[in-house]
């Protein structure tokens, strides 16, 4: 696992588990697609929008991740 990732991370999301922290990285957010740089905009954003548990980062990652499949969707479909 990218170390700077977990640092990243662990940096924002400190009070969680390590265990919970590794849940969050692959769950909520683009690792490991993205670079640090964007995971960590992703985890300002979160923490910013959420009481800052694993459980509402990763349904606020949900929310935002079908935002943008609607968002996809209507592009597409208007192309057509």
């Amino acid at each position: 696992m990218c170390q700077q990732c977990v640092d990243v991370v662990t940096s924002h999301y400190g009070h969680l588990s390590a265990e919970d922290r590794a849940e969050l990285l692959w769950s909520a957010t683009c690792f490991p697609f993205g670079s640090p740089d964007q995971l960590e905009a992703q985890l300002i954003e979160m923490k910013a929008e959420t009481d800052g548990t694993l459980e509402a980062a990763i349904d606020f990652a949900g929310r935002q991740m079908d935002a943008e499949f609607t968002r996809f969707r209507q592009r597409t479909e208007t192309k057509r």
